[in-house]
């Protein structure tokens, strides 16, 4: 946005242009457009700016970097740089399948937790039948222990 128009923009309204505009609906702000258009000073458009210089001397070093550089199969100071500082197959192929292990063993966690259920709760119909038998004279094995049984019911 230019100055001019950002000043424009900070003055007072008017009221609507085509109530001021002696014409009616004509077009309006033609002569205005105008007299801004010859305060304005454009910079100079060609190519010695430093975009245009700075773009043809980055094409020049790629060019001459791809022309110069040395062929894959060469051995040169990069692929031996590389190969000096790179980390042995070995050592990889050891981190990968220890990352296997741990996430094969989460993954047996995480199934495990995702099928986990509550133990089952057996509900009676008339749990109070455990406290009506009468213990003595019994044959052995005809009953179980109920000892230690505790009735729970809705109450509680």
């Amino acid at each position: 946005m230019s100055f001019a128009r950002a000043g424009r923009l900070a003055l007072p309204r008017r009221g609507p242009r085509w109530v001021l505009n002696r014409r009616g609906l004509a077009t309006h702000g033609a002569e205005e457009h105008a007299a801004e258009s010859t305060n304005v000073a454009f910079p100079k458009e060609d190519f010695s700016s430093p975009v245009w210089r700075n773009f043809i001397l980055f094409g020049l070093a790629v060019v001459g970097f791809y022309k110069f550089a040395p062929s894959p199969d060469e051995s040169n100071y990069v692929t031996r740089l590389l190969e000096h500082n790179a980390v042995p197959r070995e050592v990889w192929s050891k981190l990968n399948l220890q990352h296997l292990l741990l996430s094969a063993e989460g993954q047996q966690n995480t199934l495990t937790i995702a099928d986990a259920q509550r133990k089952p709760i057996h509900r009676y119909r008339y749990p109070q039948s455990f406290e009506q038998h009468f213990p003595h004279c019994q044959r052995v094995g005809a009953t179980s222990d109920t000892s230690n049984v505790s009735v729970k019911g809705d109450w509680e």
